[in-house]
Parts: C-alpha cells; sequence; structure tokens
C-alpha cells in the first residue's frame, strides 16, 4: 500500500447522554458531557480493527487511519482526492452510511490532516 491510499480521520461517537461534539459549540456545554464512555470506545475500536482499519488516539472521537478503499466500502462513501501543499488529501462526497450494528455509537466520520495524529 503507498502512503497516498492512506486516509486518516476520526469516529465521532455519541456520548452516554447520547450527545456528540457535532451537536453544539465546544464552549457551551462541558466536555464530559460530550465524551463517549469506556465501552462505546472499546466497541468502536473493535468494530474498526475487524474491518482492516486501525484505531488511534481517543478523547470526544476516535481517530483511525486505513485504506482509502476499506473506509469507502464500509462507511458507503466515495473520497475524493485532492492536493495542497504537495500532500494527498481527502473529502467526502456525500453522507456516509454508518453500519446498522453501530449506529448506536456512531454519529459520523471526520476526516483528518494527514499525519496529524499517525506517523506512517
Amino acid at each position: 500500500m503507498e502512503a497516498t491510499d492512506r486516509v486518516y480521520a476520526s469516529l465521532v461517537l455519541k456520548a452516554p447522554a447520547g450527545k456528540s461534539v457535532l451537536d453544539t459549540a465546544a464552549s457551551q456545554i462541558p466536555i464530559q458531557e460530550l465524551t463517549p464512555d469506556a465501552q462505546a470506545i472499546q466497541k468502536a475500536r473493535i468494530f474498526l480493527t475487524e474491518n482492516g482499519l486501525q484505531p488511534g488516539p481517543e478523547g470526544v472521537v476516535l481517530s483511525f487511519s486505513g485504506e482509502r478503499r476499506l473506509i469507502e466500502q464500509l462507511f458507503r462513501i466515495r473520497l475524493i482526492a485532492y492536493e495542497k501543499d504537495g500532500k494527498r488529501y481527502y473529502r467526502k462526497s456525500g453522507s456516509i452510511v454508518v453500519p446498522e450494528s453501530m449506529r448506536n455509537i456512531i454519529v459520523d466520520v471526520v476526516l483528518d490532516d494527514p499525519r496529524q495524529f499517525f506517523s506512517p
């Protein structure tokens, strides 16, 4: 796999109260209320790993990386590559489709700036 095939992203996860960082401005609500619990994070980690993706750092989101084609297949999305400052980035074409088994945990997938959280 070439480095340009690797996509860096984050799963936006639901907190126990059902909220996520996408629901409100961060300054309007305590961060603890937006943080997913350990069980949700573990389930998301297992989901990513079982689907060939590499989980990364966690917080109010769970960062991950993996092959473009795997992410496209898993979330039924097309990722469009573009170049900026000599580096390849991706943007989503449309909305993701969260697999049924993860809809109570995953809110969205947000694409990250490559190598912000990972080293190839």
